[in-house]
């Protein structure tokens, strides 16, 4: 269980980072395909 926690926590933060990054990124993405349709 231990370890478990350590990835969830590890993999909470990767989240962080890469969220911060891509999530304009998504926003640009999904805006686009709606001004496409």
């Amino acid at each position: 269980m231990g370890t478990k926690e350590l990835g969830v926590n590890e993999l909470i933060e990767i989240v962080k980072e890469i969220d911060l990054q891509t999530f304009s990124e998504i926003i640009e993405l999904c805006a686009s395909y709606e001004n496409e349709e």
